[in-house]
């Protein structure tokens, strides 16, 4: 998750360093943001994951795995708007 996290900022960062030479903002930096939001929560969400197994509570195990997956999911939602951006989320 922490590869996919740094992978996520690095491209936005990059949008924002083309955006200031073009001496603009790109809109779909939101969708950038939104992104790195749900990554986040989702990996908090394994981690929490990670601490219940850790204490042999497979059922609370298995909700945060899934709490953390609905996270991902939701990035992948608003990804498909048409943005030309928004399509690179998913490469």
């Amino acid at each position: 998750m922490l590869a996919y996290i740094t992978s996520i900022e690095a491209y936005r960062d990059r949008l924002v360093t083309e955006g200031a030479k073009e001496g603009s903002r790109r809109e779909c930096l939101e969708k950038w943001d939104d992104a790195l939001k749900s990554a986040n929560q989702a990996l908090t969400l394994f981690r929490d994951a990670e601490s219940k197994r850790h204490e042999s509570d497979v059922a609370g195990a298995n909700q945060f795995v899934l709490e953390g997956q609905t996270a991902l999911n939701r990035r992948y939602d608003f990804s498909f708007s048409g943005d030309t951006h928004s399509d690179q989320l998913l490469g």
